[in-house]
């Protein structure tokens, strides 16, 4: 993957497309603690879109902060380009 000329990720797509998934996750009030591996890419009403990346973080380490992971949901490769760079490819 490669923003504005610069190299953010190198692997082969199916090794991309794996190790990255969408989470649907809900989580009482307060502010998102950090985590390694998480990336909040939008918040409402209490529902959190989280971008984990397996290689750094579990879904395990969500439920040890609070966070209830109701989905995992497959990216695309162009939906992990938008979630890590926050543009549109």
């Amino acid at each position: 993957i490669i923003e504005e000329g610069r190299l953010l990720l190198f692997a082969p797509m199916n090794a991309l497309v794996e190790r990255f998934v969408l989470l649907d996750a809900t989580m009482g009030d307060g502010a998102l603690p950090a985590l390694s591996g998480i990336r909040l890419l939008d918040r409402k009403d209490g529902r959190l879109r989280l971008l984990l990346d397996r290689d750094a973080g579990t879904v395990r380490d969500l439920a040890t902060a609070g966070i209830t992971v109701l989905a995992e949901i497959p990216m695309t490769l162009e939906e992990i380009f938008v979630a890590l760079t926050g543009k549109a490819s």
